[in-house]
């Protein structure tokens, strides 16, 4: 009987064997490996205990250079047609089934290899910046983090555009024309039938969309899609939409099911666990 005193998972001896001082900051540093923002608490706690523990200092550089390198193995794969959609389909719109909306650091860890598949199976730009009537940043998800790439006016499938207060940019993308008034920050998805617009927080975004592709504005599990008209929707921080058609139609989809909104139409949107707005 005494024999069967060590059977024990190795798994968790190992875990067991972490310090705590490190186990308590581990889960802030895989997070901020994958390129996830943490709580100001978080951050200061992981930056203090990294400081003095060297291994948690080398696990961090590990993590992130692992990120790296998976950015760099796919960066010649190109899924099998459809492998978008089945992702997508599994882990939600932004990974987030929430009222509030988040990025796609969101997508972290399990998804991570997902996200970057779906990142490099479209080439080329997407989007280009006509005007700007400020500054504005176009970020590229490289090294485990979003990075600006300074000088930049074409935007590639799953880059993202920061647009901060006060300032308005226009695009012009091959299916009509965006214009984001900031606070924006959208991420840029090409599809089948067009272009996917990800608002991973509040914004505000004009569509004009001539006829023969889709734009389809997603803000977490509210959806807009628009194919021939001009639209108007401002997502706030609180994961409401509020949608004005001025042409053409649009098809909206939130928590109450999904619609068509005609020319002159207003609608609000809501996420399916959203609170009555006050």
């Amino acid at each position: 009987m005494a024999e069967d005193t060590d059977s024990s998972p190795q798994p968790e001896a190992e875990e067991s064997a972490l310090p705590p001082e490190c186990a308590a900051v581990r889960d802030a540093l895989h997070r901020r490996a994958d390129g996830e923002e943490l709580t100001p608490p978080e951050a200061k706690a992981l930056d203090s205990h990294l400081e003095a523990c060297e291994e948690c200092a080398s696990e961090l550089r590990r993590a992130g250079e692992f990120s790296s390198h998976i950015s760099e193995l796919l960066g010649h794969l190109k899924p099998p047609r459809g492998i978008r959609d089945n992702v997508l389909s599994t882990i939600g719109p932004l990974g987030n089934r929430r009222r509030t909306i988040i990025g796609a650091s969101a997508l972290a860890g399990v998804a991570l290899v997902a996200l970057l598949a779906l990142i490099l199976s479209h080439e080329g730009s997407v989007a280009r910046i006509t005007r700007a009537l400020g500054p504005v940043s176009v970020l590229a998800f490289s090294g485990g983090e979003w990075r600006p790439r300074p000088g930049a006016e074409d935007i590639r499938a799953s880059e993202r555009l920061a647009v901060e207060r006060g300032v308005s940019v226009e695009l012009d993308l091959e299916l009509g024309r965006i214009e984001l008034v900031g606070p924006s920050l959208v991420q840029f998805e090409s599809t089948d039938t067009g272009m996917a617009v990800h608002c991973i927080r509040e914004s505000g975004i004009f569509a004009s969309v001539s006829d023969g592709g889709t734009v389809e504005i997603v803000a977490g599990e509210v959806h807009v899609s628009v194919g021939d008209g001009e639209i108007v929707l401002k997502v706030a921080g609180n994961g409401v939409c509020h949608l004005k058609v001025h042409s053409g139609s649009a098809r909206a989809t939130d928590a109450s099911g999904e619609r068509t909104v005609e020319e002159g139409g207003y609608a609000k949107l809501t996420q399916p666990d959203t609170d009555s707005p006050r």
